[in-house]
């Protein structure tokens, strides 16, 4: 085996990089599939675009968990952080599905991205994009240590909830749409980057968004 196999083998996010190119496969096969979607979003397409969209924002909060655990264990590690933070999204993806049943079209979308843009100049938007970045300690062996990984995921989880919520809202809204699925997710990723987000500039993008999809139907 080369050097740079035997480096992404052995590299602790290898899969997790893995699952969300997987995720962007099957979102990307459902987009061209004439079968798929046509009664709203499935549990499983709804956690397809948990892990597509949002696992890049917890890749360095994965790569934390990597460097603060026991070689033997921080892949058992980071498989916890990242089953509590995709349960949560799973959750939040079947109560989206049936708030939306009956309710998806060109005209919600505009609407879930105003609320979204609304809620970008939130106080609760700021703090929980803050807490984001948080960490928490981890116990470096036993069921301490998986407890924590578990808390961290979950915690994780809620604040990135709080944050992207509206967001992944309009996706649910929208799931065939492949196009605003990547807007998306290079929207949050940008935004997550950033060191002094400009709420404002991103609530523009957003309000941008909401017309051009009333006044270009089908885009």
């Amino acid at each position: 085996m080369s050097a740079a196999r035997t480096f992404v083998w052995r590299h602790p996010l290898w899969w997790t990089v893995a699952l969300t190119v997987l995720a962007w496969g099957y979102l990307l096969r459902s987009a061209f599939d004439p079968h798929a979607g046509h009664h709203g979003v499935s549990p499983v397409h709804g956690l397809a675009m948990a892990a597509a969209m949002m696992l890049p924002l917890v890749w360095g909060h994965a790569g934390l968990i990597a460097q603060r655990s026991l070689w033997h264990r921080r892949d058992r590690a980071i498989a916890l952080f990242v089953a509590a933070y995709l349960a949560v999204w799973f959750v939040y993806g079947v109560l989206a599905a049936i708030l939306l049943r009956g309710s998806v079209g060109v005209i919600s979308a505009g609407v879930l991205l105003l609320l979204a843009a609304v809620w970008q100049l939130t106080p609760w938007k700021r703090f929980a994009l803050a807490a984001c970045h948080r960490t928490i300690p981890l116990a470096p062996l036993g069921w301490q240590a998986d407890r924590d990984c578990l808390r961290y995921g979950l915690r994780v989880a809620g604040n990135c909830l709080l944050s992207c919520w509206a967001l992944m809202l309009v996706c649910s809204a929208n799931h065939q749409s492949l196009w605003v699925m990547v807007a998306l997710t290079a929207f949050v990723v940008k935004e997550r980057l950033e060191e002094r987000p400009r709420h404002a500039r991103f609530a523009l993008a957003l309000l941008t968004g909401a017309v051009v999809s009333v006044v270009v139907p089908g885009l």
